[in-house]
């Protein structure tokens, strides 16, 4: 979560007042997160799920084209690092990830 509501970094995909929820929420975006709830007190359903799909990426090896974008668009913004959470075999990922992504992004 740590600078992803940044008003910097929402600002593209959302109007002012949009901004502005999302800002007075952090604290309920933060316990939703540690709750691993999709549900944050006063903000919209359909403004969660823009953001989400706008900030975050997930997705298998026939996913790889549009993630590989999107981390640019990411790297574009300003962003310089992500957090990875990964299912499945983790050593299966990190060598798909050294293999196919990372070399797209240099």
């Amino acid at each position: 979560m740590r600078g992803v509501w940044e008003r910097a970094r929402i600002a593209p995909y959302l109007a002012a007042g949009e901004c502005e929820l999302v800002q007075r929420a952090l604290p309920d975006w933060q316990r939703a997160y540690a709750n691993g709830s999709p549900d944050i007190p006063g903000v919209p359903r359909a403004l969660v799920e823009r953001l989400a799909s706008q900030l975050t990426f997930t997705g298998g090896h026939d996913d790889l084209g549009p993630i590989i974008s999107k981390l640019r668009r990411f790297a574009a913004a300003g962003i310089d690092e992500v957090s990875l959470r990964l299912y499945g075999d983790a050593e299966d990922s990190i060598r798909l990830i050294a293999k196919e992504v990372m070399p797209e992004l240099r």
